[in-house]
């Protein structure tokens, strides 16, 4: 969308509807908000060329459990739950190459993760609900 005018610029499919705002890192990619309701809905990174929006990364292996937050070097923060195993993980994905880090999560399965934030010296927190 052009900021100043409010116009559609351009126009990505990625197969669910978003139930919040993306996240979006300073280089310009884009973390759409995953729905935690359809089971279609998938992790994905599209890069703003400018007059078009390009799918950089995609993954299907992982239901969504929260939103994103953007990191250093244009990384991305996410819960998401394994679904060939249930197992859920909090996963750091790069657009260029794909999920970089995967830590399970001890105790409790959350079943949604409310809020993912980041402070200046790394630390991620993670407002997770449900068992």
């Amino acid at each position: 969308m052009n900021a100043l005018t409010g116009e559609k610029i351009w126009q990505v499919g990625i197969g669910y509807t978003a139930e919040c705002a993306a996240t979006v890192s300073p280089s310009g990619y884009i973390f759409p908000c995953p729905s935690g309701s359809d089971n279609n809905s998938h992790f994905v990174i599209i890069r703003d060329a400018g007059d078009h929006g390009e799918i950089v990364f995609e993954n299907f292996d992982y239901q969504p459990l929260s939103s994103s937050a953007a990191g250093l070097l244009d990384r991305f923060v996410v819960v998401g739950r394994k679904k060939n195993n249930n197992q859920v993980e909090l996963l750091v994905i790069d657009p260029h190459n794909g999920i970089i880090s995967k830590n399970p999560w001890v105790g409790y399965q959350p079943n949604k993760a409310t809020g993912i934030s980041l402070n200046n010296d790394g630390w991620i927190f993670v407002n997770a609900i449900g068992k």
